[in-house]
């Protein structure tokens, strides 16, 4: 069997050639790597975005919401508030009208809060809209790394938007739970001077919860635009013809101008 021997190099020019084509070639091997990688990660990008945007839009529209019940909201706390501070121990049951027939609770349908409620042995005395603010498509791109490849402004974006929502679920949150102490008024009952302070310290807590979730709401919007990611005209449009048909919202619902996507 024949073995060739390495070469000896003939002068410094020649180690000097052959180690610039082995230089070269790990180089562009490397480069090849790198472009492969980079092409993935923003293959992966795009993909988060797609689930992302969509998500943010649902919430914004949620946001849109709370700002546009706002008059609502306010304006029951309002009521309890002036029926509270009615001197005499005498409190006249206060429920939360629902106009419309109670429906049955269908899982996995939106909107059916109201009827439920409606059909409960202990009333909520004071309403607002229940949304999930869903955060999943970002909370997966920063679980699995995606959010690292965004550009750092985009990251940055999605950050403080999503920070957002996260306070907008924790407001409705404390706002559900202070409902709930709130429920007894429901009904007629004689209420001491200290019930009655009570209850004014948990209409403060609900009005607090109520404001911070106007100025978060109005917050993530203005975030978002700066962002360029606004509500779709069609869902916003779709969405004001189906509040319209809402009994409750009827004489106090409240269009605000909001920026719009086109698409």
């Amino acid at each position: 069997m024949d073995i060739h021997k390495p070469k000896r190099w003939h002068g410094l020019r020649e180690f000097l050639k052959e180690y610039l084509i082995i230089v070269v070639g790990v180089l562009t091997a490397l480069a090849a790597e790198q472009a492969v990688e980079w092409l993935h990660h923003r293959h992966q990008v795009e993909d988060a975005e797609t689930r992302i945007i969509p998500e943010a839009r649902e919430n914004l529209m949620n946001a849109y919401e709370r700002i546009m019940g706002t008059y609502c909201t306010q304006g029951r706390v309002r009521e309890l508030r002036d029926a509270l501070l009615q001197p005499g121990p005498a409190w006249k049951a206060a429920p939360y009208t629902h106009t419309q027939a109670p429906q049955p609770i269908v899982i996995g349908k939106a909107n059916t809060i109201a009827g439920a409620f409606a059909l409960s042995p202990m009333p909520l005395v004071a309403q607002g809209p229940i949304r999930t603010w869903p955060d999943t498509a970002w909370a997966t791109a920063i679980s699995d790394g995606v959010s690292m490849y965004m550009k750092p402004e985009r990251a940055r974006d999605y950050t403080q938007l999503f920070g957002y929502f996260q306070r907008l679920r924790d407001y409705q949150t404390a706002e559900r739970q202070t409902m709930a102490e709130l429920s007894t008024l429901a009904f007629d009952r004689t209420l001491s001077a200290s019930e009655r302070n009570r209850y004014l310290d948990l209409l403060s807590r609900l009005n607090y919860a109520e404001i911070s979730m106007d100025n978060a709401s109005a917050a993530a919007i203005a975030r978002a635009d700066a962002a360029g990611i606004r509500i779709r005209k069609v869902d916003f449009d779709k969405q004001i013809a189906l509040w319209r048909d809402i009994p409750q919202l009827k004489g106090c619902l409240q269009i605000q101008p909001v920026p719009l996507a086109g698409d």
